[in-house]
């Protein structure tokens, strides 16, 4: 749950290493030591952590599929490994980015444009699912709202 905390490894034969070293050198210095901490922990933790975290990533998943269903004009399936979740909202307009920065401006919803993520975004939008579930609740009726005002 180290949510827009990046860590990566690569295991490469020695060239493509040297390769990935120089583009690296000149993107990032190194990750900070908080966020190595943090990861070490999470490598080292049970597997039952993790597991109870994959449940409750999971749990508000399913709320907010449950939520974009109400709303009757978002659909969107479940992912099987993120904690976010990337419905399509085509019936309302391609235009996801326009629509999520009225969703947030009219309603306090924040999500993401599904087109910061590639062309292939065009008319979807990415929820995290790393909020509180109270917050999920009651969902469809500001996503309705919203849409019957980006319509009108």
């Amino acid at each position: 749950a180290m949510t827009g905390w990046r860590v990566g490894a690569a295991i490469a034969p020695a060239e493509v290493s040297r390769k990935i070293t120089l583009i690296s050198e000149s993107i990032v210095s190194c990750v900070p030591g908080f966020i190595q901490d943090a990861a070490e922990k999470a490598l080292r933790s049970s597997k039952e952590v993790t597991s109870e975290m994959y449940k409750a990533f999971r749990k508000k998943q399913e709320m907010l599929q449950q939520q974009f269903e109400q709303s009757s004009f978002m659909n969107c399936d479940i992912p099987d490994g993120a904690m976010y979740i990337f419905p399509s909202i085509k019936q309302i307009t391609e235009d996801c980015e326009s629509f999520a920065f009225h969703m947030l401006k009219t309603e306090g919803v924040a999500c993401v444009p599904g087109v910061y993520f590639g062309a292939n975004g065009k008319g979807y939008l990415r929820f995290s699912c790393a909020g509180k579930e109270s917050d999920i609740i009651g969902l469809d009726d500001l996503l309705v709202s919203a849409a019957n005002s980006f319509r009108g």
